[in-house]
């Protein structure tokens, strides 16, 4: 609506008002004006109106500017965790320890090239899908008690041997944890694998190498006495000195007195075979264990090993051995009875050396 304003006199004034006009018909009607030769003033009357499009502009520049920076920082954490992932994919497929993912059940979900060779498949599927799960490997016992400690502690371990595909029989170390999510509820289990077949092997050499005296052959004092640990009880022990060894040794020195200590073990060992356990205790004393055996047993084999040192004929048949042997009922007794043999030695050593005696004690 325009609405021409007059001055007091009645002459036209130079404003008009215009509300509400559409923008077209407000350009029209301002040429008219002018060419009437007034000056148009316009008001809008939606000018709030206006400012509120203005600060919409604004807010949604803003808010595309903020789209903008969260669009990057989503991109990169999207690369990031990309980049982890290969990473993670790079390590599962190429680490040369067998590894593998289990789900709650145990069931397995995915194993490495690593694992599945150990267990002698050539395809990681292959693999899963054989072994099926965490309580298919292993002993059936060790394994079920593993599981149970895995789902309790949630960290587990165990040592086992397997037979692969090729038939061979391998040691293996499996570690274990469970994987829970954020309100700890359990998702599945996750563990490595790795081969302990030479490691075990090269531990039982040294066990070995510990227990054996390196000199003869035979086991030393502390393998003896471990190995008596688990024995059979009753039992006979033996007590075994070579006589007059110092003398030997004064005479024909040291090279030929080591020469034959290894010929009295062999001689002895030759006489023992598998009946009883033989040990070099210390320079020239020798011991002997006979499980199940009583003292008669006891005493004729003492008696082999005296009649094969004195045939092997060490220097014209210089070195002997005398023995002292007695019982022991039950693991208790050992330390007793080895006592009661060494002074059954003492007698055979003063009753001429070369000659096997009985434990008087062992004789009641």
């Amino acid at each position: 609506v325009l609405h021409r304003l007059r001055r007091a006199n009645g002459t036209p004034s130079r404003l008009a008002l215009v509300s509400g006009i559409p923008t077209s018909a407000l350009a029209a009607q301002t040429k008219r004006l002018r060419r009437a030769g007034l000056v148009l003033g316009v008001i809008v009357g939606a000018v709030p109106g206006a400012l509120a499009l203005v600060g919409i502009a604004r807010s949604t520049r803003k808010l595309r500017a903020r789209n903008r920076t969260l669009e990057e920082r989503v991109n990169v954490r999207t690369e990031e965790l990309a980049t982890a992932e290969r990473s993670f994919r790079d390590i599962f497929e190429n680490v040369p320890l067998g590894l593998y993912q289990c789900d709650a059940y145990g069931r397995l979900l995915r194993v490495n090239p690593a694992l599945a060779q150990i267990y002698g498949f050539y395809d990681p599927e292959q693999a899963a899908e054989a072994l099926g799960s965490l309580h298919g490997v292993g002993n059936s016992a060790d394994r079920a008690e593993f599981i149970a400690k895995l789902k309790t502690a949630g960290r587990a371990e165990m040592v086992f041997s397997q037979e692969t595909t090729h038939g061979r029989c391998v040691w293996l170390r499996e570690t274990a944890h469970a994987v829970y999510d954020r309100d700890g509820r359990l998702q599945g289990f996750e563990g490595v694998v790795t081969d302990v077949t030479e490691q075990r092997a090269l531990e039982a050499q040294l066990r070995q190498i510990g227990a054996t005296d390196p000199l003869t052959g035979l086991l030393n004092r502390r393998g003896f006495q471990e190995a008596i640990e688990s024995a059979e009880f009753p039992a006979t022990v033996v007590v075994l000195d070579v006589d007059r060894f110092k003398e030997f040794n004064d005479t024909y020195g040291h090279p030929a007195g080591d020469r034959a200590l290894r010929a009295v073990a062999a001689s002895m060992r030759s006489a023992v075979r598998e009946r009883g356990l033989l040990a070099r205790t210390g320079g020239e004393e020798f011991a002997l264990f006979l499980p199940g055996l009583g003292l008669e047993a006891g005493l004729e084999i003492a008696e082999e090993v005296r009649q094969a040192v004195e045939a092997c004929a060490i220097r014209e048949n210089m070195l002997t051995v005398s023995g002292g042997v007695a019982k022991a009922s039950g693991s208790a007794e050992v330390h007793e009875a080895f006592e009661d043999a060494d002074r059954a030695l003492y007698a055979a050593k003063e009753g001429g050396r070369n000659r096997i005696v009985a434990s008087a004690t062992s004789l009641l």
